[in-house]
């Protein structure tokens, strides 16, 4: 989750967090519990937790001005899968 701190724990690899994954193209992150409607989502290890911030803020902002050029956009959390976490 961070570079020196709150790391995700080798331990939560392949239990909580199940795969790979990328959000918006450009910030790596582990996925888990994708069955519902909420997966868990976290930096992986060694990227700062701000590099999601910053995107998630930019996503926002896209589907705010997006929504006001078109009131029936729906917009769609950007995660992208890649693999599969080996426990």
């Amino acid at each position: 989750m961070s570079v020196f701190f709150n790391r995700v724990p080798a331990s939560a690899l392949g239990t909580t967090f199940t795969h790979y994954g990328w959000f918006c193209a450009c910030v790596p992150i582990y996925l888990g519990v994708l069955e519902t409607d909420c997966p868990n989502v976290a930096v992986r290890n060694g990227v700062p937790d701000f590099f999601l911030d910053v995107a998630e803020g930019l996503f926002a902002a896209f589907c705010l001005a997006c929504s006001l050029a078109n009131p029936a956009f729906i917009a769609e959390y950007p995660l992208l899968i890649t693999g599969r976490i080996k426990p």
